[in-house]
């Protein structure tokens, strides 16, 4: 097992990289299974057929942190009108009294493949994207239930894109 650190998850101890297999199901056992924790991408392709999640209460949040050549690419058979990728949700919990909240995707590569969305801010405070690049994406970012996004810089296409405001 490559765990880097007991906060960190190495996603390829648990899901095939490069497989040219649907990991969507895999990805989203490993995300609900390890609250509070990072999971960590190294290079390769991870080929999605249907949107991950991050749990919505800020309690159990999970930080995606993708290497510089993790490319996060949506299947041909994609079928679902959302983003590839959902950082937390409408949830109670997201208040400024409640501890967590910390969801992120950080690096690597979304590929929507010209039939999918990249990425979704589904709810949260203290939501971070950095040093994302999107390609190919129906829609880049999509923001709501959020109350402060901080630190969104991503690249999508040939454009950069950067906010620190609310949705």
């Amino acid at each position: 097992m490559t765990t880097l650190h007991s906060a960190f998850l190495a996603v390829t101890d648990f899901v095939p990289v490069n497989s040219g297999a649907d990991v969507s199901d895999a990805l989203q056992r490993l995300i609900d299974a390890n609250p509070n924790r990072t999971l960590f991408f190294p290079d390769g392709e991870y080929l999605l057929a249907k949107p991950i999640c991050t749990p919505a209460d800020p309690r159990r949040s999970v930080a995606l942190q993708l290497s510089t050549y993790a490319v996060i690419r949506a299947a041909e058979s994609w079928e679902s009108p959302e983003a590839m990728i959902r950082l937390g949700g409408e949830c109670p919990a997201n208040d400024i009294r409640t501890p967590g909240s910390n969801y992120s995707l950080t690096g690597g590569i979304l590929d929507g493949s010209g039939i999918a969305g990249g990425l979704a801010i589904d709810g949260g405070r203290e939501t971070m994207v950095r040093d994302v690049s999107m390609t190919r994406v129906q829609t880049g970012l999509h923001g709501e239930h959020s109350q402060f996004v901080t630190h969104c810089k991503a690249s999508i296409g040939a454009a950069q894109a950067s906010c620190a405001s609310s949705f």
